[in-house]
Order: structure tokens, then C-alpha cells, then sequence
């Protein structure tokens, strides 16, 4: 891919709100480690109100993605607000199924991008344990894993939940007709962004376990 190609590819995928990580996109992660190629990047989206940012080190980031340069724009006020509410609904049940995923699936499981979650080991462990069984249950009750509340086991309750979380962007499969996932640099936003309540507003990262259908609205952000 030449320079301007790449340049293209980074933009749409930034300004499309999705993170570059070396998991989901590993030849514009690399591209983006390339101080010029960077600097493009970053000059291109600052008239657009977007800056350029990393989650981890900086000499050792773990996504890029684009940042509001400020809220002064109605409409950029409009899309903050949008991402804030999204975020909300779905912080929470999320974690949710990140707590099980590090009870159930012990060693099998590193919740780090780059980490594997195999549904084949996760629902094994589900099916030997009730207690992870039912916490797998109580996932069904919050809203944003409403498409599981009707399956038939524990089995197709999984499988529909993974697709949620994949559908969020946490997770890619490793190859088409894998059924073993890959966390993504938006695992890493979002322990980014736990981390920040947490320090910032004294808000605590565990919580509570998921409400029954119709009262579970996320964090009330």
C-alpha cells in the first residue's frame, strides 16, 4: 500500500470512529509508528476538529484513535454527547461479561488486546461451573445482550452474546471460520476510560451486577 493509499485508509478508519490497533488493522498500526507517516495523519485531521491519539505508552501505544479537538461545534457537541450515551448503555454489561470471562476462563483468557477468548474453552468452563452458568444467564437480562434472553442453552446464549461484543468492536475473529476471538484496542479504551473515572471522579470500576430487563440503562453518565 503507498503512502497516499495508507493515508486514505487511516483517515476513513479514524473519522469512522474505529480504533487502530495491531489486531484489527496491523499494516496502519505499523504505518502510524512511522514518525512522518504520523505527522501526515495528525495534520490531515486537524482541520477536521480531530487530533490524533494513543492508549498505552507512547513509545509502546496499544491503539490510535481520533479525539474531538474541543466542543465548540454544535455538531461535534452532537457526536461527543452520542458517544457518551452509547458508551452508558453499554460500559456496564460489558464489564459484566469481561468479570466472567476472567472467572471462567482462568489462564485460557488474557484480557489484553491481542489476548484470545475461545468459545470453545469459555463454554466449557460455563457448563462445569452453575455459578458461571447463571452469571452467563443474568448477562440476558441487560438490554444490550437482549438477543440471548431466548436462547435454548447455554450454548446459543454464549454465541449471541460474543456476537454483541464483537458487534461493539471488542472482538474480531482470528479467521472467518474461527471460533476463537481477538480483543482489540477498544478493550484498551475502555479500560482507559475505567481507569479515568476512577481516578478522576472517584467512581468505583466494579459494578453491580446486571439489573432485570427494562432497568438496566448503564452508568447514568
Amino acid at each position: 500500500m503507498n503512502h497516499t493509499a495508507e493515508l486514505q485508509a487511516a483517515l476513513i478508519a479514524l473519522l469512522e470512529e474505529r480504533f487502530i490497533c495491531p489486531v484489527a488493522n496491523p499494516e496502519l498500526f505499523k504505518a502510524l509508528g512511522n514518525k512522518d507517516f504520523y505527522a501526515s495523519v495528525e495534520r490531515s485531521l486537524t482541520p477536521l476538529g480531530r487530533t490524533l491519539s494513543s492508549i498505552g505508552d507512547n513509545d509502546y501505544p496499544e491503539a490510535y484513535f481520533a479525539a474531538l479537538n474541543s466542543l465548540d461545534d454544535k455538531a461535534d457537541r452532537g457526536k461527543a454527547s452520542a458517544m457518551l450515551v452509547d458508551m452508558r448503555d453499554s460500559i456496564g454489561p460489558c464489564i459484566e461479561f469481561f468479570r466472567l470471562l476472567d472467572q471462567a476462563g482462568g489462564n485460557d483468557i488474557s484480557l489484553m488486546v491481542g489476548g484470545d477468548l475461545s468459545y470453545a474453552k469459555l463454554l466449557g468452563a460455563i457448563e462445569a461451573n452453575d455459578i458461571y452458568s447463571d452469571q452467563l444467564r443474568n448477562l440476558s437480562t441487560c438490554k444490550l445482550f437482549e438477543s440471548s434472553r431466548n436462547a435454548k442453552d447455554n450454548a446459543e446464549r454464549l454465541s449471541k452474546i460474543i456476537k454483541v461484543v464483537q458487534d461493539q468492536g471488542y472482538v474480531i475473529k482470528r479467521s472467518a471460520d474461527s471460533t476463537v476471538y481477538v480483543f482489540t484496542g477498544k478493550l484498551a479504551y475502555l479500560q482507559m476510560i475505567l481507569g479515568w473515572l476512577a481516578d478522576h471522579h472517584q467512581i468505583p470500576i466494579d459494578t453491580p451486577e446486571p439489573t432485570q430487563q427494562g432497568s438496566q440503562e448503564g452508568l447514568g453518565l
